[in-house]
């Protein structure tokens, strides 16, 4: 297994569209290292606005949320549904077998502050952050996908899935004023192989 760190300002210091999306060049630099191009197809059953997508474009990109925000990038395809059950839609069209990367980024953020009535109506509606984790994991196995890259605040995997790569991103606030008591923080991005 490979651990390695990544700070925000490595990243934005190649300037271009890196310095303005550093996390999108990160999840580029995973894909092309994974698999030596950036053209695949991918599921992303958590897509909220499609920030990973802004630095480069897959051959095929496949979106499932709950809701349609605000999107940096459009999906190929959309499926209005959670991620346990979006997978469902993409085996009645017989995508088994084509799909390269399944991507999980649940809303753990949120989780922080859980005091907030509101979080807990998303908990219980979409399932905990591990929960979609879960359903994700199932969706790359009902789909026959062999890799999957996880955003969550921990090296975290459900099996039979092994963690293949652990990428630990040192962030720093891209805004001037934001409170900066309790940063840096760092989330994870790892890949896991069957």
């Amino acid at each position: 297994m490979g651990n390695y760190v990544v700070h925000q300002y490595e990243i934005q210091m190649r300037g271009g569209v890196c310095a303005k999306h550093p996390v999108s060049c990160l999840v580029r630099d995973i894909v092309n290292s994974l698999f030596g191009r950036t053209d695949i197809t991918i599921f992303d059953v958590t897509y909220g606005r499609g920030s990973f997508y802004a630095t480069f474009k897959p051959r095929i990109l496949i979106a499932a949320d709950p809701k349609i925000w605000d999107w940096e990038v459009k999906p190929d395809i959309f499926i209005p549904k959670p991620a346990w059950s979006s997978h469902k839609v993409l085996k009645k069209m017989g995508l088994q077998g084509k799909i390269d990367l399944v991507v999980i980024d649940p809303p753990w953020g949120v989780f922080d502050h859980s005091y907030h009535y509101m979080w807990k109506h998303y908990n219980f509606l979409f399932g905990t952050p591990r929960d979609i984790i879960k359903y994700g994991m199932k969706a790359a196995m009902e789909l026959h996908v062999d890799y999957v890259l996880i955003h969550y605040n921990e090296v975290y995997c459900e099996s039979p899935f092994k963690v293949r790569d652990a990428y630990k991103y040192i962030f720093v606030s891209r805004y001037l004023r934001q409170d900066l008591r309790n940063y840096p923080k760092h989330s994870y991005f790892y890949v896991l192989v069957k």
